[in-house]
């Protein structure tokens, strides 16, 4: 593995796919893979797994660990603490990631859209029902003229409905097992990237299906059942006060979930819309990564500086430039005293030309120059430039995002460095035509001055806005489906309630016409 000889020790089970669900892991190394990784404290890259004792709680754990963590940092103090707990003793899982906020607002989104939709389902089928019962009247008449309980007339209805029920739901789990897959493609790929998708239909599908459809039986069959058998045999026929109080249900509910996909949809539009702070039209992105090679810092820095060379000797680059990290997905940060936190990256001085961040105040960067800064507006609010961090403050730029595009505008403090010697950069390059036209020049040019290396990723700035965009188009996608389905069971429940209602007043259609009454009169 990385051209390190390792010796499988084992084969764990089929099942178990890390500590870190649902990110799925395939092989588990021990820490010797990255041994250049252990001699800095402050990476923090590891997470560190657990067996409580019996007896033991989750909140005595984590006592017991921020005890020692205390201990730590006072044998090995840290010039440049930071302001977050590194000692975080939870369940595995994704509960502090900021990921997971995104799949609980999703979840819990799509499940009540998913919950309206079945409603009014619900509500179609009781809406048929109740019309099928009605023509059925006579039916029922006999039966109670004939001496049949009403409970009986109700568990044969009900068991009638049972039936239906049951069949929506092996029609509807045949459909969840040829959908699956599909489903779980419409999945962000920005955060999903590595993901195991539990969608097979095991026994606990099957049994939650079936809860449902004795559910449905509940709520759309016991209601005309209930109604069907109170008949009085002497009263005339009951005005279909109940379907056409379902159908009002029906579009209410319907109109509900496209306002809540429109909303989507407009959001997805609006963030397609957002000005990133950055000139994406002809800006390609390569990541690169040099972990694997062992590089030392004056290897690495000959490395880059031979990638900048030839990818700006290329016919239509206009210039390139080196960050450790670009714009969106970001987190990395820096304590100044005073100001507390605040977002971080080191870039070199062509990044803000090549990025087409046009400066606000003061001048650019120049090659060469030693301990300089630049701020973004944010950070100059908050403090007026001058020296942060013992670099001086040369240039003020406009808010580019972090993390995500909607985020809100966070101080920014970019560390200007003549040189890169990290293994882990990110190369920026303005093209003059279009971005992806470049894309196999850019990388085969890599690819010649180190033949073992090939870049993570090649991105133009539209497609690494894009990625970005995933979520809010998944949403704007599923819940414009599912606000459709609603509407189109809103308009067959209709439609049944009024071809119920024409065939009520067949007759006096009948005479109506036979009276002279024109067609168009008749409508």
């Amino acid at each position: 593995i990385d051209r390190q000889p390792f010796t499988i020790a084992g084969v764990a089970p089929a099942a178990f796919h890390g500590m870190m669900a649902p990110w799925s892991t395939d092989v588990w190394a021990t820490a010797a893979l990255h041994r250049d990784r252990l001699a800095d404290r402050r990476l923090g890259w590891l997470a560190a797994g657990a067996h409580l004792k019996t007896g033991v709680t989750l909140h005595q754990a984590a006592a017991a660990m921020r005890s020692l963590d205390a201990e730590l940092k006072r044998q090995h103090p840290d010039p440049q603490p930071s302001s977050l707990d590194p000692i975080i003793v939870e369940r595995p899982g994704l509960s502090t990631s900021p990921i997971w906020q995104v799949f609980l607002v999703m979840s819990a989104l799509l499940m009540a859209v998913v919950g309206i939709v079945y409603l009014i389902a619900c509500a179609n089928v009781a809406g048929l029902l109740i019309a099928r019962d009605a023509a059925r009247r006579r039916e029922i008449f006999i039966r109670l003229s004939l001496g049949v309980s009403r409970g009986r007339l109700v568990r044969q209805l009900l068991t009638e409905s049972l039936l239906l029920g049951l069949l929506g739901a092996a029609a509807g789990a045949a459909v969840a097992f040829i959908a699956g897959d599909a489903l779980a493609a419409l999945f962000p790929k920005s955060i999903s990237h590595g993901f195991q998708f539990q969608h097979a239909i095991d026994l606990r599908v099957l049994a939650w299906t079936l809860a449902l459809a004795v559910a449905s039986v509940l709520f759309a069959g016991l209601l005309p059942s209930l109604r069907a058998s109170d008949q009085n045999l002497a009263a005339p026929g009951r005005r279909p006060h109940l379907r056409q109080a379902l159908i009002v249900a029906q579009v209410a509910a319907s109109v509900l979930v496209l306002a809540t996909a429109g909303v989507f949809v407009r959001s997805f539009q609006k963030a397609l819309a957002l000005n990133p702070g950055f000139d994406a039209a002809h800006l390609l992105t390569v990541d690169l990564n040099l972990t694997d090679f062992h590089y030392s810092p004056p290897q690495t820095r000959d490395f880059y500086r031979k990638i900048k060379d030839a990818v700006a000797g290329l016919p239509g680059i206009e210039s390139v430039s080196l960050a450790d990290v670009l714009p969106l997905g970001n987190r990395r940060e820096v304590r100044i005293p005073q100001l507390g936190t605040v977002a971080t990256a080191t870039v070199d001085s062509d990044y803000f030309r090549t990025m087409g961040i046009a400066p606000l105040h003061g001048r650019a960067p120049q090659r060469g120059e030693p301990s300089l800064a630049v701020v973004n507006q944010a950070l100059a609010d908050r403090q007026p430039p001058g020296e942060l961090l013992r670099r001086q403050v040369v240039e003020v730029v406009p808010n580019t995002p972090s993390w995500s595009l909607t985020e809100s505008p966070r101080p920014f403090l970019y560390q200007i460095a003549t040189q890169f010697d990290q293994p882990i950069a990110a190369l920026a390059i303005r093209t003059r035509g279009p971005a992806a036209d470049f894309a196999s020049q850019v990388s085969q040019t890599i690819e010649r001055l180190n033949p073992d290396l090939s870049p993570i990723a090649v991105q133009t700035g539209a497609q690494r806005l894009r990625m970005w965009l995933e979520p809010q188009r998944a949403a704007a996608l599923l819940l414009g489906t599912l606000g459709l389905a609603a509407l189109a069971l809103a308009i067959t429940g209709l439609y049944a309630l009024l071809a119920q209602l024409l065939v009520q007043r067949t007759p006096e259609i009948a005479v109506r016409v036979a009276l002279g009454a024109s067609r168009r009169r008749v409508l």
